[in-house]
Order: C-alpha cells, then sequence, then structure tokens
C-alpha cells in the first residue's frame, strides 16, 4: 500500500486562497447574507419610510406620500371618493394620525392632506424636474390588494399627458407601461434616484384584468396644487366622448365616408352639455370652428377655457344628418368639494 505524498506548501496555500475566493463569489452571486445592502435596497427604504396608507372612513382605501416634512401628503382624489369623510394615514415613522383634506384637483386626479407637525418632521420625497424620456424605467410605491409596501416597476410610455374619463370626468394623465392592481392608488412614481415624477391615478383593464397600462398624475400638477394650496378650477362640460373610428361598422355607416369626429357616449345628469339639449349618439366634428376627431382635441379645448365662458360645439345627428350648433357653459369639476382656502378667507 502506497502512502499519500503531502502536497507542497505553496500549493496549499493557493488551494486555501482559491476556496475562500470561490465561496465569496457563490456568496454574492446569490445574494448571500452578509452582501451590503445593493441601491433599490436603499431606494425602497427612501420611499417605503416616506409613503402612509390612506385610511377613509376607517377603511384602507389608497396610499399616499409625504411631499413636505412639515406633514403635507399627497394622494389620489378618487381614494377619498367624496367630500367629508374622516380621512387618517398610517405612516412607519409616525403610527396611525389624523389627516384633513386641504384641496383637491379633480382634473389630475389630486387630494392634498394635512398632518399635525411632528418634532423631528417627516421623512418626504422630492418631485423630478421632469419626464425621462420613454422606455425609461420607473418605479412606484403602494398598498395592492391590501398587501403593505410592495414596489414594482415599470417603464415611461410616452412623453406628453393625455386625457382618460373616469371617476368625475376627465383626467389628464401621464402613460406608464405597468399592471398595477387595486390599492395602488395614491402611490409615487419616482425615478431609480427617489424623485417623483407622478402619482398613481388609474389602470387600464377589460373585463377587470388589468392589460398593462397605468395612468399617473403628472409632477407638474402635484407642483401647482401644492403652490396654490387650494381647489382646482378644472373646466368640464359633463359628457363623454369616443372617436368615430372606434365605433361599430353599423355606426360609421350612417356617416358619409371618412367622416371624424367624437361620438357623445354619454351625459351626466343636468351638466352643462345635457342641458344645453346633446343627446348621446351625437357625433361632435367641430369646437369653436375648429375640426376634432380626437378626444384630446376637444378636451384640450374645454380646458383652454374658464369656468363660467363658453364653447361652440358643431354636431351631427346621430343618423348622420343635421348639422347644427350649440353654445355649452363651461363648469368647474370641483363644484361641491369644500376648500379651505375660501373658508379662511
Amino acid at each position: 500500500m502506497r502512502e499519500s505524498i503531502p502536497p507542497d506548501g505553496r500549493v496549499a496555500k493557493w488551494i486555501l486562497l482559491f476556496t475562500l475566493l470561490l465561496a465569496l463569489l457563490v456568496r454574492l452571486a446569490g445574494g448571500g447574507e452578509t452582501a451590503a445592502p445593493g441601491p433599490q435596497d436603499d431606494l425602497y427604504a427612501k420611499v417605503r419610510r416616506a409613503s402612509v396608507e390612506v385610511l377613509v372612513q376607517g377603511r384602507l382605501e389608497g396610499t399616499g406620500w409625504f411631499v413636505d416634512s412639515k406633514g403635507l401628503i399627497f394622494t389620489a382624489a378618487h381614494v377619498l371618493a367624496e367630500p367629508g369623510r374622516d380621512i387618517e394615514v398610517c405612516s412607519p415613522v409616525a403610527g396611525r394620525i389624523d389627516a384633513e383634506l386641504l384641496a383637491v384637483d379633480l382634473g389630475h386626479d389630486l387630494a392634498l392632506l394635512q398632518v399635525e407637525p411632528r418634532k423631528d418632521g417627516y421623512p418626504a420625497l422630492e418631485l423630478a424636474d421632469k419626464l425621462p424620456p420613454p422606455g425609461s424605467e420607473v418605479f412606484v410605491l403602494g398598498t395592492p390588494l391590501f398587501r403593505r409596501g410592495v414596489m414594482m416597476r415599470g417603464t415611461v410610455g410616452r412623453p406628453e399627458p393625455t386625457f382618460e374619463y373616469y371617476n368625475f370626468g376627465y383626467v389628464q394623465v401621464l402613460t406608464i407601461a405597468a399592471d398595477t392592481p387595486g390599492g395602488m392608488s395614491g402611490g409615487p412614481w419616482f425615478t431609480p434616484c427617489g424623485k417623483v415624477v407622478g402619482l398613481q391615478s388609474s389602470s387600464m383593464s377589460l373585463n377587470n384584468v388589468p392589460v398593462g397600462v397605468t395612468f399617473v398624475a403628472p409632477a407638474d400638477a402635484i407642483r401647482t396644487l401644492l403652490k396654490n394650496n387650494r381647489n382646482a378650477a378644472t373646466p368640464g362640460i359633463g359628457l363623454h366622448v369616443a372617436e368615430i373610428w372606434q365605433q361599430q361598422r353599423e355606426f360609421t355607416s350612417r356617416f358619409p365616408p371618412k367622416t371624424e369626429g367624437l361620438v357623445v357616449h354619454a351625459l351626466k345628469k343636468d351638466g352643462p352639455a345635457d342641458r344645453s339639449g346633446i343627446k348621446q349618439g351625437n357625433l361632435i366634428i367641430a369646437a369653436d370652428g375648429r375640426k376634432v376627431a380626437l378626444v384630446d382635441e376637444l378636451i384640450g379645448a374645454v380646458r383652454g377655457k374658464p369656468p363660467g365662458s363658453a364653447i361652440k360645439l358643431t354636431l351631427l345627428g346621430a343618423d348622420g344628418t343635421g348639422s347644427y350648433e350649440v353654445s355649452v357653459p363651461i363648469g368647474r369639476l370641483e363644484v361641491g368639494w369644500p376648500d379651505r382656502a375660501e373658508t379662511e378667507q
């Protein structure tokens, strides 16, 4: 039987060094317990501390976040649903505290809240100067389906805002490519540097199933409401429209070939458009003498006028005939919401 020959001392040292190096690489690649926190760990911790859960009438309804260390919080207006409800927030650093509604902007689905100042202040998030270009990675933190503090990823979908109809009228939003379930409303969308580019408003869905498109209130609107600290005066005329080329052939065949315009799908009862005699199925083909083919064109024209003024709409009947004009008064979406700034004055 041959005896084994012990390795040379230098070889043994190299074997030991190689073994230690291999173990270190395995730990780093596998996320071992000794690995140092990464940038996204720090990002999550920063945003989580500045975020809150919003309770309305004692029920968890959405998410919010501190925009100011003195206790100013933003959430989505639709989280509150209606004026006069009891509001609280649950903060990781301050616990459960009462909140007061300061102002709303229904044209961007925004609500500004205030909580009592705190001796050490509140951790707050900074607003980004501009939206990153399409394709850029952004993140949101919220409470999806009552699961607290969940961070999700998305990408900027388009550079300019658009109008979407839901809840209380047309809302101007940014488009983010992401799946965001219920409960995320009011959560901050932020860059990898932790700067807020917008606030979660709603998601596109088909048969109540998200389809990967999310709508976000832009940072510019957040900045404006924060500066003014009073309810917005969002122009509206109380109708919901859709582009004619989205309709079934049975409807479009009533009109001359290549007719462009916006089909009136619904009217707010006793709203400006309803009182002006506009009917469901009418086709709006011009606003103040300018042709309109896209939703953004019509709502942009309405938003360009102050409440109390009027806009002249040119319409066709639902049967494709009878062009006529109607002057529609411009209303205000925020009617009925108390404005603390006006009350104090």
